[in-house]
């Protein structure tokens, strides 16, 4: 496991060196197949140092869901299970693989993974370069994705690719829509993110951000795509095992957490008010508070981020989810990574350090221990509150007003001669300065503004002198000043 940590270490020294403007800068165009590759290796050496400290639930827990979908039984109705039996499929149909399930198990989510860091880079547009690589070498993503196997990255990428899709192109002057292909845009999205519901539920608190990123006529469309695959899947359980539908669908929706190990439910259970457990006589209403302080955040977060472009509007609710959530799991963490680092800005930092911190902490420290002596409880405690109140840091709030209003066209130029006499040919489309390009996910400034209608300027054409007269500087000119 040493090597497991100094890798991790490395990979978010390397993360860290690539940022601070100090040191050595990588070439302008980073290829996402060259980040991609060393990711894999990274990966699978982590996969190899990890093979007997996998986490129970992806070692054993997953193995037994895939066992049952070959029995024939339902595997939601197994114990552990949390979600809809889309994942116990796929991994039903690794079981005959001559590999170590341990292995075989990650390699869903490595794949997914890979998938992640180009998707990061489309959305981060002319920060492709820098967000991509920053994603491959973050080690709270390689240790929930190689050391762990969870399926959390599954869900992302899936996720993440609803946002890019739901997208609308930019152009120079602001946002444009392709009506004929806008309905079809929204369907596909919810149905994407339809699917990464299917694999873990929690990405459904980003619809807010599909919605904002839509026409309403659309928003039928985006929520009957999310709904389809879990449904469809929930519906195919009677088909292929045991168990009716809405038995199904109420063991689903009554899953929880641990609760007593994070954040104000961690405090709550070190001062010996809380249990620590998924049920239980001092957990249950802890539980029960957590569901609606979690509601409501996710509600005051939406209205008050409702102006917020797209991709920010889905990763409030992801903030503030692990800001109060009572239960939690530490592969939770990852949920807002990638629209983090496709965002990019000081404050994610201040995020990503004390939850890559807080998973080497419970990873390779606590569940290896199995029961934590106090003094690993109260540190472990100790960091959760820090990752909470960095995901409230990282909130996106320079974008809660959303896109400034689109700028208008650049003023129209006519040159005078000395007199104030307009020449012939010298007017028009011709003469329209070509205004300051913004990159992809940048917004224009006021003095880009500026910048693109200057009233007037002067002009030598040999020994003479013009001076051109934008649309806001129409006062008459006597000749040379």
């Amino acid at each position: 496991m040493a090597g497991a940590v100094g890798l991790a270490s490395c990979a978010g020294i390397a993360g860290r060196r690539h940022h601070d403007p100090g040191g050595p800068q990588p070439p302008l165009e980073v290829k996402p197949h060259a980040r991609s590759r060393d990711r894999i290796g990274v990966s699978v050496a982590v996969v190899a140092l990890s093979y007997r400290h996998t986490p129970g639930d992806a070692a054993i827990v997953f193995r037994h869901s895939a066992e049952l979908v070959r029995a024939g039984r339902n595997p939601v109705f197994a114990p552990e299970w949390s979600s809809t039996p889309l994942v116990p499929y796929l991994h039903a149909a690794l079981l005959p693989v001559a590999l170590p399930w341990q292995v075989v198990e990650k390699a869903l989510p490595v794949l997914a993974d890979l998938v992640t860091i180009v998707l990061v880079g489309r959305l981060a547009g002319h920060r492709a370069a820098t967000a991509r690589l920053l994603y491959a070498t973050n080690p709270l993503a390689l240790l929930v994705v190689a050391h762990h196997g969870q399926l959390e990255p599954v869900g992302v990428a899936l996720a993440l690719a609803a946002v890019l899709v739901i997208r609308r192109p930019k152009g120079p002057f602001g946002p444009g829509v392709d009506q004929d292909r806008a309905g079809r845009r929204a369907l596909v999205s919810g149905l994407l993110l339809g699917m990464s519901v299917a694999v873990k539920t929690w990405s459904v608190v980003m619809v807010p951000g599909l919605l904002r990123e839509s026409a309403r006529r659309h928003w039928p469309l985006i929520l009957g795509g999310l709904a389809g695959p879990p449904l469809a899947l929930l519906a195919a359980v009677p088909v292929f095992s045991n168990g009716g539908f809405l038995a199904t669908v109420r063991v689903v929706a009554s899953y929880r957490s641990i609760a007593g190990d994070w954040g104000w439910t961690g405090v709550l259970h070190l001062l010996g008010h809380s249990g620590r457990g998924y049920a239980g006589p001092d957990v249950d209403r802890w539980q029960h508070l957590g569901t609606i302080v979690t509601l409501t955040a996710c509600v005051l977060v939406v209205a008050l981020f409702h102006r917020a472009d797209g991709p920010d509007l889905a990763l409030a609710p992801l903030l503030a989810v692990l800001a109060v959530t009572a239960g939690f799991g530490v592969q939770y963490l990852l949920w807002p990574v990638a629209l983090l680092l496709a965002r990019g800005g000081w404050n994610t930092w201040c995020y990503l350090w004390p939850a890559a911190a807080y998973a080497a902490y419970d990873y390779l420290r606590l569940i290896p221990l199995g029961v934590s002596p106090h003094h690993d409880l109260v540190l472990q405690s100790a960091l959760s509150i820090t990752v909470c109140v960095g995901a409230v840091v990282a909130l996106p709030w320079s974008g809660r007003r959303g896109r400034p209003a689109t700028p208008a066209a650049p003023p129209e130029l006519t040159i005078l001669d000395t007199s104030g006499h307009q020449l012939p040919g010298r007017s028009g489309a011709s003469l329209t300065p070509p205004c300051r390009q913004v990159p992809a996910g940048l917004t224009r400034r006021p003095s880009d503004a500026v910048l693109d209608g200057i009233g007037s300027a002067r002009v030598s054409v040999g020994s003479r002198r013009w001076r051109m007269v934008g649309a806001l500087d129409r006062e008459p000119t006597t000749g040379l000043e």
